[in-house]
């Protein structure tokens, strides 16, 4: 039922493979299979060169598995547990789960749909999406499910929540200007400031861990969609993925180092990464992180770059996992 560590056939990728995620380097990972590769196993999508890979980079279990939609996981490392969306109770609710798969519990209960929780910095409260009055809006609670507050009251719709690193803010898109944006809120209610103002419709904001920074997806047409982040301060933007693909739901890692995200830039929706320094991609290619013959989606970083927690239908329905890296990307 679960997939094990599986071995990398080949003993000199994985020592090269390890090799380079022990440095925290995807550059010395991706050159190095360049050389085990032939010309031929070599290809090119948009302006980004990428590598067919080995082998995933973790071994995978499982967490929940249940019939029906498990999806959208958030990780809190301060409480070593798990938010998610599932429709196990009828409708789409928030649940919370721990790591190890213990203390299921249903936060919300509604025949509307609550979607994409997010826990703050410290785990004390979580954001999320709801249409109970109607449209949706962004709502918070306490990490046990009381004390609900609404907290955008716009009469447009407002879903995709994301604290700030420090949890005094929320990010959200929003088409309250038109199209969707990418909007930001103080935790305790007011006015909301505008981050985006493209034509593209921009969603999914993810914080950077320094704050500094929103990685989010930008819909470039019906079956094109990119990563990119932009500075708060600036509004500079700055391209991460720009591939003739479908890319979506960008997490960071908890050094700020990697940006993890879906695509089905290779035909298939899995898990790639890029690598950052100084808070900009790296001029080197993507990695692709899960292999897998179904659909992965919606990653989230463990507390320390050792793993991501995802959604797959690889046992069949939507359910969540847990990817622990062989060896960790960084060390903070």
């Amino acid at each position: 039922m679960m997939q094990l560590l599986r071995k990398i056939p080949f003993i000199a990728a994985s020592f090269i493979i390890l090799n380079g995620l022990s440095c925290g380097r995807l550059d010395i990972l991706g050159p190095a299979i360049f050389g085990l590769l032939s010309g031929d196993d070599e290809i090119t999508t948009g302006s980004e060169t990428e590598v067919p890979p080995i082998e995933e980079l973790g071994a995978v279990t499982i967490i929940v598995e249940r019939q029906g939609y498990d999806s959208e996981p958030n990780y809190s490392p301060e409480l070593d547990a798990v938010v998610y969306v599932s429709d196990a109770g009828g409708s789409k609710d928030i649940w919370r789960i721990a790591q190890n798969g213990s203390g299921l519990t249903q936060l919300t209960v509604s025949m509307k749909e609550e979607t994409a929780p997010v826990w703050n910095s410290t785990g004390s409260t979580i954001a999320y999406a709801s249409d109970s009055l109607g449209n949706q809006d962004i709502w918070l609670m306490s990490n046990t499910g009381g004390n609900v507050t609404l907290l955008t009251t716009n009469e447009s719709e407002d879903a995709m929540p994301d604290f700030s690193p420090d949890g005094l803010q929320v990010a959200f898109a929003s088409n309250r200007s038109g199209n969707l944006d990418i909007w930001i809120i103080p935790v305790s209610g007011g006015e909301a400031t505008q981050i985006t103002t493209d034509l593209s419709d921009d969603f999914r904001p993810r914080w950077s861990p320094d704050g500094q920074q929103i990685a989010y997806v930008s819909r470039i047409g019906p079956n094109q969609s990119e990563i990119r982040t932009v500075v708060i301060a600036s509004g500079q933007v700055t391209v991460v993925t720009e591939t003739p693909s479908e890319n979506d739901m960008p997490a960071w890692s908890p050094s700020g180092n990697f940006l993890v995200y879906t695509s089905k830039r290779s035909g298939n929706w899995d898990l790639w990464m890029r690598e950052f320094a100084a808070g900009v991609p790296r001029t080197i290619p993507p990695v692709q992180v899960s292999l897998n013959e179904r659909f992965d989606t919606g990653p989230t970083f463990l507390g320390t770059d050792t793993g991501i927690i995802f959604a797959s239908t690889r046992e069949g329905d939507l359910d969540i996992w847990l990817m622990s890296f062989f060896v960790p990307l960084s060390k903070k």
